[in-house]
């Protein structure tokens, strides 16, 4: 799907479709039914009230101008059959644009429900003036770029082109499928007629349970796929080093504390796995506190004594710069190199390995000789990361370890189907608990009670804003913000956020752990590496904004030596009841991997493909604007591993 966009596909460039033949990848979202029609009005009568009607009949006059109700345009028509029986609706909004070529005896078709009013009359609500061609058809609603194209334009598009577009669509798929499942020995038995009449009957169906299930076949196909692609990927074409770790053990006198027998195991696990010679991928997770760290830490180490390099890739110079000491304090005689925007790193003694700790800078800083000595890339915090940005290091065939407390929802899709393997760490060296709860901004002054009674314990509270800037009554704007904090607290608030320089940060940061301020006002930019010891209570202004796994890796921020914390989730009174839905997940669990699973549901896959650039939404399979629904793809996940495990049997 690549080239410049054809002109017939126009504003639905914003989707990704680039050519005329891809607007059959864009499957209706549901349909209208416009298939009861009624040209003789006294049928009306025995109609059910509320349900679907197309009439067809002539105005009884022209169409008068509008009258306001409450600020609100209305325009009322009486339209007519052929023995003079009427119906009467009312057009509500600026209608003058869609009547304007109509006056006393124009034949019009309007869609709507059945209804009577008190007046004794026949009325059709939510009346609707339609195009002929739909009048007794099922009428497609194709999802459409917010603010881009509406519903309508969208509909319109694809109807003048989907008579060439789906022969061409067809084709296409049945190739992309078989091509992917061939990768992994799967047999595809639908034929490009088949898909061909799928297609077809999934944009303009007899029936609506016709449609649906043509859809579903569509989108077998399109998981098919795409889960296809994520179980070749796991290998590749490159070669790896196969990795001896065995001797790993001996490293443990470096550690400074009884590692716990997750963590062991976590490290037994990849020892077996990275001894390929097939590229590996390992997700390490674990919420804050369980110990991530020393666990990668402890196979890099163990890759640097089988004679390899390792690249360690962090979020922030800071915690790179955490990690690179605490690996140089457990094993002093290790090569460990920092690599920032700023700082190459110093070469390594001749043919000795070595440790590149670094933020993304490791992606330009390194050498082509470094890059070759590579035999294991570390990459902490995956979620802050792109695919491309995950996947360049090892590009010359080193085995991946991804760590995380909450892994994005391609990553749980991998793992959930076979392509990745995953040690979980769930217990934390220092236990804490922290009650998450959702208040609504009308009871939003309780949460600031709690603030002030943490505050009078001793310990300390982080509010954190959506915005960094705003107008000047913007409630969720930190720099308007802070000024209502201080008038509260005086001096005892410090403040961060990503405009902020190193230095400044710093000094804020100085000041909590010193016990100088009692609360923290910042932005998301604390989401990650921000270790305040005496922090019980994290406040988190619209909740609604975030998704599941970058709160609960702000909430990883309380309590993080142990003890009880609170966690408030502040939501609009007007935020629709699934937002309320989406964040009670989190009043249910501290489980990251957990909360993880909750989001993949919620947001979709990504691109499973080794080359796949999306991380979560509706771009992960050929068919625009969709989501891979998870039952479906368990589905079909489980008919390739019984039928693979058939041919290998």
């Amino acid at each position: 799907m690549s080239g410049e966009a054809d002109k017939a596909v126009g504003r639905l460039s914003a989707m990704g479709i680039k050519e005329r033949w891809q607007l059959a990848l864009l499957l209706p979202e549901r349909w209208d039914d416009l298939t009861k029609l009624v040209e003789d009005f006294e049928v009306f009568d025995t109609l059910e009230e509320g349900g679907p009607i197309v009439i067809r009949g002539s105005l009884a006059a022209a169409p008068p101008p509008p009258q306001f109700k409450n600020g609100q345009p209305r325009t009322r028509l009486r339209i007519v059959d052929g023995n003079g029986e009427a119906v009467e609706t009312m057009l509500f909004g600026d209608v003058r644009e869609t009547l304007k070529d109509l006056e006393a005896g124009s034949p019009v078709l309007f869609s709507g429900e059945v209804s009577r009013g008190g007046d004794g009359n026949r009325w059709l609500r939510k009346a609707e003036r339609i195009d002929s061609q739909w009048a007794g058809q099922l009428r497609p609603i194709y999802p459409a770029p917010r603010g881009v194209m509406k519903a309508a334009t969208v509909r319109e598009r694809v109807s003048e082109n989907i008579e060439e577009a789906i022969p061409v669509a067809a084709r296409w798929i049945y190739n992309e499928v078989c091509d992917a499942a061939g990768h992994i020995g799967f047999p595809v038995k639908s034929t490009v007629q088949q898909v061909e009449a799928w297609l077809w009957e999934s944009h303009r169906p007899e029936t609506i349970e016709k449609g649906m299930k043509a859809q579903r076949r569509v989108e077998m196909l399109a998981v098919l796929a795409t889960l296809s692609r994520a179980y070749s990927a796991k290998g590749g074409d490159a070669k790896a080093h196969p990795l001896d770790l065995g001797a790993w053990e001996k490293r443990l006198e470096g550690v400074p504390f009884a590692m716990t027998e997750e963590q062991q195991h976590a490290v037994q696990a990849m020892v077996r796995q990275f001894a390929s010679s097939i590229p590996q991928r390992h997700l390490l997770s674990g919420d804050v506190g369980t110990g991530k760290t020393v666990v990668f830490a402890l196979v890099a180490a163990a890759t640097v004594d089988a004679g390899h390099c390792v690249a360690i890739m962090l979020p922030n110079q800071p915690l790179a710069q955490q990690v690179a000491r605490e690996i140089g304090e457990m094993w002093p005689e290790i090569n460990v190199r920092e690599v920032s925007g700023t700082q190459a790193p110093l070469p390594l003694p001749d043919g000795e390995p070595g440790i590149f700790v670094g933020t993304t800078a490791l992606l330009t800083r390194l050498s082509q000789d470094d890059l070759d000595r590579i035999a294991l890339v570390v990459v902490d915090e995956q979620q802050k990361y792109s695919v491309a940005q995950r996947e360049q290091l090892a590009k010359q065939g080193a085995h991946l370890l991804e760590a995380t407390a909450t892994c994005i929802p391609r990553t749980m899709a991998l793992i959930r189907y076979g392509a990745m393997e995953v040690s979980q760490l769930r217990q934390a060296h220092t236990p804490k608990d922290i009650v998450t709860e959702v208040v609504r901004a009308a009871d939003a002054a309780r949460v600031f009670g709690q603030i002030r009674r943490t505050i009078e314990k001793g310990y300390q509270a982080l509010v954190v804003y959506p915005l960094k800037e705003g107008d000047p009554d913007d409630r969720l704007a930190l720099e308007n913000a802070i000024k209502k904090w201080r008038k509260q607290f005086g001096e005892r608030v410090a403040m961060i956020s990503g405009g902020m320089d190193d230095e400044e940060k710093r000094t804020a940061l100085d000041r909590m752990r010193k016990g100088e301020a009692d609360v923290l006002i910042g932005t998301t930019v604390v989401e990650v590496g921000i270790s305040l010891p005496a922090l019980r209570h994290i406040v988190i202004a619209d909740a609604s904004r975030y998704g599941l796994t970058q709160i609960h890796q702000l909430r990883g921020r309380v309590a993080r030596q142990g003890g009880s914390g609170l966690c408030s989730l502040i939501v609009p009174d007007t935020a629709k009841e699934k937002v309320f839905e989406r964040l009670s997940v989190l009043e249910k669990t501290q489980d990251g991997f957990e909360v993880a699973e909750h989001d993949l549901r919620l947001r979709g896959f990504g691109d499973l493909s080794q080359d796949g650039g999306t991380q979560s939404g509706s771009d992960e399979t050929f068919l625009f604007g969709r989501k891979i629904d998870v039952d479906l793809a368990d589905r079909v996940a489980g008919e390739i591993q019984e039928r693979l495990g058939m041919a290998a049997a």
